[in-house]
């Protein structure tokens, strides 16, 4: 049978429930009680089945006949209230087993574990005292990885979830010189109140060679845009930095970002493993409280050395012998040097270290010979993206890519420009990975006239 204890909670929950307890003893009172001998019971008309809870006044329905059997009980004991008397006692919301001191917040059929007592406040559950029931209950209830997905809802707050990486046929191998290889998918949620999210950090664990970490990032799914920021390392864990406007969410607004890692090529590095983990709330750092259930475990990756059969590229910026100008901002040799497979460049992006900015320079072009592969409206925080549709480099072969841009219409005379290229994202044509790239850029500018 279905009975309240008080004596089963941890230390954190206990003189909390108990004051709520006292208040509850003082409210009961001043409703109208059936006969305490009446705990099974149901409403004309339907045929789901309550509990009813004397000592906290709560009502909780059987999920199933097997529930209610299995306390002992008899369809005779089953009385019929009037649906008036059965709405005067307030829905179970959080329940337990004698066997443990974990509150579980239900509803229709779904269960979720309650991380601690910051969780009752933020969902304002202080006033719900838990009914005790068996572990054969606890257990047909459906368990969700996540408050929102049982029904949890409150006013404000972040909430951080995942869902499963999409499989593919090597979705649990990374091959060190990769990029590109996404190992998360996160889900950021916000209730009514706008999130500034400033960092994350990621626990990694694993055998694996530090050495083998190049980066670390994250792309918004519905852009399919990079999210500005930067990654360090330090003791086992990944820390992505943004700046506010970066990673910004409206109230009321879902976030999904895949976690994407870029793979130095190092050697030896046959079966070793990494594991990436959001461990608690204290992984981000945002302006509203996060919840979770964490930790957040993304799946096990195993390293396969086949640096020997990928292709591989070095990109060497040419000098402009002080013939530098819009027409030539700057000159780029990519060079598929493994002899391996061709490769295909699908994004060149640039930024340019010196003085020259937005609107000195517009209209960008990226050429091979006399044919135009890209182009590019404007430099965006000094940085100018190319989306490549189609450029192969042979296998051994190489490409020499120019880029020009126009004057701008309110451009100033004098103003500098020094080309960098910042990253090149290309795949492999026999096994379409995400390949590394050599990049060497040398120190040398021009002056718009």
């Amino acid at each position: 049978m279905l009975t309240f204890k008080k004596k089963t909670y941890n230390q954190s929950f206990l003189g909390f429930f108990l004051l709520i307890f006292l208040i509850f003893l003082f409210n009961i009172g001043q409703a109208k009680a059936l006969s305490p001998d009446i705990r099974q019971v149901k409403v004309p008309g339907d045929n789901t089945v309550y509990y009813l809870n004397h000592a906290t006044y709560q009502r909780k329905a059987y999920l199933n006949e097997a529930i209610f059997l299995a306390y002992g009980n008899q369809w005779s004991d089953v009385k019929i209230i009037s649906p008036e008397e059965l709405a005067r006692w307030s829905e179970a919301r959080l329940i337990k087993t004698a066997s443990s001191d974990d509150l579980y917040y239900i509803e229709q059929g779904k269960s979720i574990k309650m991380t601690g007592l910051q969780s009752i406040l933020d969902y304002k559950l202080e006033n719900v005292l838990p009914l005790t029931v068996s572990d054969f209950e606890l257990a047909q209830y459906q368990a969700e990885a996540s408050y929102q997905e049982a029904g949890l809802e409150k006013e404000s707050g972040l909430s951080l979830s995942q869902i499963a990486v999409p499989s593919s046929p090597n979705a649990n191998a990374l091959v060190p010189g990769t990029h590109d290889n996404q190992v998360m998918t996160l889900v950021f949620q916000t209730g009514t109140e706008a999130a500034s999210i400033q960092s994350l950090i990621f626990d990694l664990e694993g055998l694996y060679n530090d050495d083998l970490i190049d980066d670390v990032y994250l792309i918004n799914t519905a852009s399919g845009e990079r999210v500005k920021g930067h990654s360090s390392f330090y003791d086992r864990q990944a820390t992505i930095s943004f700046n506010q406007v970066a990673l910004s969410l409206a109230g009321n607004s879902r976030l999904e970002l895949k976690v994407m890692l870029d793979l130095n090529s190092v050697e030896n590095t046959h079966n070793q493993n990494i594991r990436f983990k959001v461990m608690s709330s204290e992984s981000i750092k945002a302006n509203l409280q996060v919840d979770g259930s964490f930790p957040l475990l993304g799946g096990e990756f195993k390293m396969v050395d086949a640096g020997q059969i990928l292709g591989r590229a070095t990109i060497n910026e040419e000098s402009l012998n002080n013939n530098g100008s819009q027409q030539k901002l700057g000159v780029f040799t990519i060079t598929e040097t493994s002899g391996q497979e061709d490769i295909y460049i699908k994004e060149l992006v640039f930024d340019n270290a010196a003085s020259a900015g937005r609107f000195d320079l517009d209209n960008f072009k990226l050429r091979l010979d006399n044919r135009l592969i890209s182009s590019a409206g404007q430099m965006v925080n000094n940085r100018i993206v190319f989306d490549i549709n189609y450029l192969r480099i042979p296998a051994g072969g190489s490409a020499a890519l120019i880029v020009s841009a126009n004057l701008g219409v309110d451009y100033q005379s004098g103003r500098g420009v020094n080309l960098n290229l910042e990253r090149a994202t290309m795949t492999g044509n026999n096994y379409g990975l995400s390949l590394n790239a050599e990049i060497n850029n040398i120190n040398e500018s021009f002056l718009l006239p």
